[in-house]
């Protein structure tokens, strides 16, 4: 073989090789993203981990191998996965998705989230967020007797709805007009209406029992509540012009936190028919009751907002806050504190989510921003400390 021979054979051997490499490396990654659709993860891991090792700077394999370790409940290799995403600074790093689904092994929220403080105020013990998104109905105190204020979400006071007494329980009317709210002001719980333009409050209910948890419907016509008028906590209407009450539950066990969906169509509501305390949903007219959500642990306080449910639970042993997508079945924990989460409240469109603790026992409120997640570099910052790292099963090498 002469010279021109030799050069020509060895480059196009040379070619075969680089086209083999790369044919091997495409067939690896191929081979394990269908692993996983097919929900085979060890598969996908051996198949990942042997395209990782011919291309180490693919960022499709690493996220490809941060989706499979999370599957697999590995968490240190999930977040090293991911931490090399963004190592290698690839806008998959920012998917919100992986995000959601990495951020369950760290002690962190996933989603922006901040306190809401008023001035002189000691105890905000529940907040609905209005409409338009620019203002808070709070249940406040200085001590233990709270009102209900009108507040920016800086903490700044627009009004102040009451004065005197237990008031609690507030929420918006979807047009914005009106505040619902429960007051003890005639010696026991009822419901009011607050119309924020002429500043009139009218009272909805009067007996001799206790009647909480108001929610309006989308039309503002009617409110969904909870009452003990019947010898047991079951669930009832009330038309708030010509306050007409109707009773849309009757068994032997606690219904409660009833809320609307955006339709107006079906009311969630939760409910310890079972063994448990879990979620239902039925027509605004009680009828066609069916379980919604239901574990072991205890839920209550749903909100369904499109195919989001959200509602708190103690599946983990202390009150936190969840959200289930009805069609994909992604559960996110969105609460990850030393405390109760209680009295959740979202905006109908669901970017905010308002929630109080009780801290140092203080009631604190919190607001979560649904439209706004965890930095990535702040994942990536965690997965390198171990002490914010929950739970982790080996898997593989």
């Amino acid at each position: 073989m002469d010279f021109r021979k030799a050069v020509i054979f060895g480059g196009t051997f040379l070619a075969v090789v680089v086209i083999l490499n790369g044919c091997g490396r495409k067939d690896h990654l191929k081979a394990g993203a269908e692993a996983i659709k097919r929900g085979e993860y060890l598969k996908a891991v051996s198949e990942l981990t042997k395209a990782q090792i011919q291309d180490s700077l693919n960022p499709d394999i690493y996220n490809n191998l941060c989706f499979a370790y999370a599957q697999l409940d590995s968490a240190k290799k999930a977040l090293n996965n991911y931490a090399q995403l963004y190592r290698l600074n690839s806008p998959l790093k920012d998917d919100i998705n992986l995000k959601l689904l990495v951020i369950k092994f760290l002690k962190l929220d996933p989603y922006a989230s901040s306190s809401i403080t008023i001035r002189g105020m000691a105890n905000l013990f529940k907040g609905a967020p209005s409409p338009d998104g620019e203002m808070i109905a709070v249940a406040a105190a200085r001590t233990f007797l709270s009102d209900i204020y009108l507040v920016k979400y800086d903490g700044a006071v627009v009004r102040k709805v009451t004065s005197g007494y237990m008031n609690n329980d507030p929420d918006f009317s979807p047009s914005g007009e009106h505040v619902i709210f429960v007051s003890d002001r005639d010696g026991d719980e009822e419901l009011y209406l607050y119309d924020l333009k002429t500043q009139k409050t009218d009272k909805l209910t009067d007996n001799k029992f206790v009647d909480f948890a108001p929610s309006l419907s989308p039309n503002g016509i009617e409110a969904v509540f909870v009452s003990n008028r019947d010898g047991n906590w079951e669930l009832y209407k009330i038309n708030v012009h010509n306050m007409r009450v109707v009773r849309l539950t009757s068994n032997q066990v606690w219904d409660g936190f009833p809320d609307y969906t955006s339709d107006g169509k079906y009311i969630v509501f939760s409910s310890k028919r079972g063994e448990s305390e879990d979620i239902y949903y039925m027509k605004d007219d009680g009828s066609d009751v069916k379980m919604l959500y239901g574990t072991a642990a205890e839920e209550n306080d749903p909100h369904l907002i499109q195919d989001d449910l959200y509602f708190k639970t103690t599946r983990d042993g202390d009150w936190k806050i969840y959200r289930f997508n009805l069609k994909t079945k992604a559960l996110t924990r969105l609460t990850n504190n030393d405390n109760a989460n209680w009295n959740i409240r979202i905006s109908k469109d669901g970017s905010k989510l308002l929630y109080a603790r009780n801290v140092r026992n203080r009631w604190q409120l919190n607001f979560i921003n649904l439209l706004i997640p965890i930095p990535s570099g702040v994942i990536a910052e965690a997965a390198n400390d171990s002490t914010k790292i929950v739970g982790n099963k080996t898997v593989g090498k």
